[in-house]
């Protein structure tokens, strides 16, 4: 076994938990104001509920693994995936406010769900 292995405490658990709790009551809201987006919604809630749940009731690997692994993201990030652009009146493109707004809550809420399908870290 290599020491720079980490394997993540019952607690590390509890605080991923928490946080990807925190990141949905963020991104949720954000996202009702988006009807294009609403197929997504399901999924955040019901991974907040199952969150709370856990939280509640305790929580093995694979109920953390299973959960981690339903939280989708909002887009299709194939290889050749770019984000939608918008062009400013100078010719220049930029990342739409919109689209934007929804990485910076969605991105955290993807980080805790990888962190809770996967054991540790090297």
């Amino acid at each position: 076994m290599s020491a720079n292995l980490y394997f993540y405490t019952a607690e590390d658990r509890q605080q991923q938990l928490h946080q990807l709790v925190d990141c949905l009551l963020g991104l949720i809201p954000l996202l009702e104001q988006y009807p294009e987006l609403s197929d997504k919604l399901a999924a955040y809630r019901s991974g907040q509920k199952r969150a709370l749940e856990l939280l509640e009731l305790g929580f093995r690997q694979e109920e953390l693994t299973a959960l981690g692994r339903s939280i989708p993201d909002l887009f299709y990030r194939h290889r050749e995936w770019e984000p939608p652009a918008e062009q400013l009146p100078d010719g220049r493109w930029k990342d739409p406010d919109w689209f934007a707004e929804i990485e910076e809550k969605l991105k955290p809420v993807l980080k805790v769900a990888e962190q809770l399908a996967s054991i540790g870290y090297y």
